[in-house]
């Protein structure tokens, strides 16, 4: 039997939510009948390209700069796509790249899933998605992670399939050997952990956070900020932690490769989003038993266990650092794995719907 061939393109490959999913999909999707590719814009980490290596997922990149060279990126674009011979282009990030349907249309490719990971859009995006309006339907398959991602992009009349984000909950079961190492290998002893994974942005609301830590220093000083993800190029946050005098209180580890471990480190899981989709993050973080503070603005689809609490971003920061103690004091959470792995957020039942698409 010819297997399908499926590429998956995530421009910025780094180790966010849509890329912990794409690296679950290839583990458990039936390889008998889909051979997985992916195309990307951005070295990736080497740990992650030899997971690739050892999965047979041929990876294309496009390393000419879009901004630099417009026409020679989209040039490189057309041959690669080309020379992947695709059957289905699984499209995760595509409003700012709404070119990628015109040039899977070009090609003929037989299926274009456009898949909504996101409640909100950016500049750009906002004018790719008039752009999408005038694309022919016919052969695009729209997929969102929550009915609001859905809404978000292809509008509140879309039938879009909605398939819930899966995650390989054992994989982050809380290990105490771990969180041991984790302390002596950023010297943490005698800290009370708070951690905070995601990107530097607008989105992730950290400027909020640091507000939330500045009033949580002042009752307890035992407390340091894990924020884990990429630094954004303008520094305003890294000047406000200076401008507040923390800057030995709040540790920016930047992109990591290491998040199950760092989940076993930290004690509270803080979340101030002013928007989410479904947030593979959280659901890995509730995984993992940490006790998770969160805001009101993220999907209440997110919450799937006991130990999350949920307050409003108009909440002051005082009232959001007396939580956290309240949340670090409660301890871990003891998990019901069994229970997790046969809902719909598990990584079976989402690559199960996945391949539904497909076919």
């Amino acid at each position: 039997m010819n297997r399908k061939k499926i590429l998956h393109y995530i421009p910025g490959f780094k180790i966010g939510g849509i890329e912990s999913l794409f690296l679950d999909l290839v583990s458990e999707i039936d390889k008998s009948r889909y051979e997985i590719s992916l195309l990307i814009e951005k070295d990736i980490p080497e740990n992650i390209a030899f997971f690739l290596r050892k999965k047979a997922i041929k990876v294309y990149k496009n390393d000419v700069p879009i901004r630099k060279h417009p026409v020679n990126y989209l040039k490189k674009m057309y041959i690669l796509l080309k020379e992947s011979d695709m059957d289905i282009l699984h499209l995760h990030i595509f409003l700012s790249r709404i070119y990628m349907i015109f040039l899977a249309k070009l090609l003929k490719v037989s299926k274009i899933v456009v898949h909504s990971h996101t409640t909100s859009l950016d500049p750009i995006s906002k004018i790719g998605k008039k752009f999408y309006g005038m694309f022919s339907k016919k052969n695009i398959v729209e997929v969102a992670c929550a009915k609001e991602a859905g809404e978000c992009l292809f509008g509140k009349n879309s039938d879009c399939e909605v398939i819930t984000n899966g995650v390989n909950f054992e994989k982050f079961k809380f290990n105490d050997n771990i969180k041991k190492e984790y302390i002596k290998k950023l010297n943490l002893q005698n800290r009370k952990i708070i951690g905070m994974i995601g990107r530097i942005s607008y989105q992730k609301n950290q400027k909020f956070a640091i507000d939330i830590f500045e009033s949580l220093n002042n009752i307890d000083r035992d407390y340091v900020l894990l924020l884990i993800g990429n630094e954004a190029d303008d520094k305003e946050i890294p000047q406000l932690v200076k401008e507040k005098g923390l800057e030995n209180k709040v540790v920016f580890l930047g992109a990591r490769n290491d998040i199950k471990e760092l989940l076993s480190l930290i004690d509270v899981y803080l979340m101030t989003s002013r928007y989410e989709g479904l947030s593979v993050g959280l659901l890995e973080a509730q995984a993992s038993g940490v006790q998770c503070l969160i805001s009101d603005a993220i999907t209440p689809k997110n919450i799937v266990t006991n130990n999350v609490k949920v307050l409003s971003l108009n909440d002051s920061p005082e009232i959001w650092a007396k939580n956290i103690i309240n949340l670090y004091n409660k301890g871990r959470e003891k998990i019901d794995y069994e229970s997790l792995n046969n809902s719909e957020y598990s990584i079976k039942a989402f690559v199960k719907k996945i391949e539904e698409i497909y076919k």
